[in-house]
This record gives C-alpha cells, sequence and structure tokens, in this order.
C-alpha cells in the first residue's frame, strides 16, 4: 500500500454517500484511535437512566482515555473541559460505575484511576482483548 489515503466512495439506497477513508497502518501508530464496540455502544445508549450529562461525562472519559483503557482525569478537570460543575460530573462519574461503564482501578494521591470497560471500547492491541475481557469479568485467563 502506498502511503497516500485511499479514499472509497459507495452510494446507497437513499442516495447518500458512505465515504471510507484507509490511511496506511504506520500513520495509525500516531494518531489517537480507539475501537468502540456496536453492542456496548447499543447498552449505553438504551440506558433509560443515564442523563444527556452522563452521556457527555462518558464520552469525555473513552475520548481521552490513556492505553488499555486507562483514564486519569480529575473531576475538577473534567467540568472545566465540559463547562459543567463538579458535583455534577461527580454525581455522572457515580452513575457510570454502578452502572459498570467504567471502573476505579486505584488511585494516584486523591484522585481517581479509572478503567473504561472493554465492552464498550478498546484503546490498545486487538490480542489485549480477551485479557481485558477477562480481568473484567473476574475470569483467568492464560
Amino acid at each position: 500500500m502506498s502511503d497516500t489515503v485511499i479514499q472509497q466512495n459507495i452510494t446507497v439506497k437513499d442516495g447518500g454517500q458512505l465515504v471510507t477513508v484507509l490511511k496506511h497502518s504506520k500513520y495509525l501508530t500516531k494518531m489517537s484511535h480507539y475501537r468502540i464496540f456496536n453492542e456496548g455502544m447499543a447498552q449505553v445508549i438504551s440506558d433509560k437512566d443515564l442523563t444527556q450529562q452522563d452521556f457527555k461525562v462518558l464520552f469525555h472519559v473513552v475520548n481521552n482515555m490513556e492505553w488499555d483503557n486507562i483514564f486519569q482525569q480529575s473531576q475538577v478537570a473534567i467540568a472545566e473541559a465540559l463547562e459543567m460543575q463538579q458535583p455534577n460530573v461527580s454525581k455522572s462519574m457515580k452513575k457510570l460505575i454502578e452502572k459498570d461503564f467504567i471502573r476505579i482501578i486505584g488511585n494516584i494521591g486523591r484522585q481517581n484511576v479509572y478503567r473504561v470497560s472493554p465492552y464498550l471500547a478498546l484503546k490498545s492491541r486487538a490480542k489485549n482483548l480477551a485479557p481485558m475481557l477477562g480481568d473484567w469479568d473476574g475470569i483467568a485467563t492464560a
């Protein structure tokens, strides 16, 4: 594959256009990216308890997670980024933890360190998905 971008345009039934853009894999390592899983996203979307505020916080967390789905930002920083009040961020984080979309896996000082559910998204190598799912479910993997 050459170093150029390959673009594929497909016309769909309703007259719209579906555009797929492929880049050489060597560029993907330089770009921030993660995978979102349909079933996990469907679970989030269909959850009637989640508010718009909860969605904003969850998508901020997913968008800013680090390698292996780790997220380390204070609630104050989240509140500033989303132009929300910190107590509202705290309520949303608690709800997302209760729903098992994120988990607290430790802390640094007074700041929690979170992990995003690997059923929802993955920012890691594909081969790490199965062990992460096993860890999330409490199942030891070889």
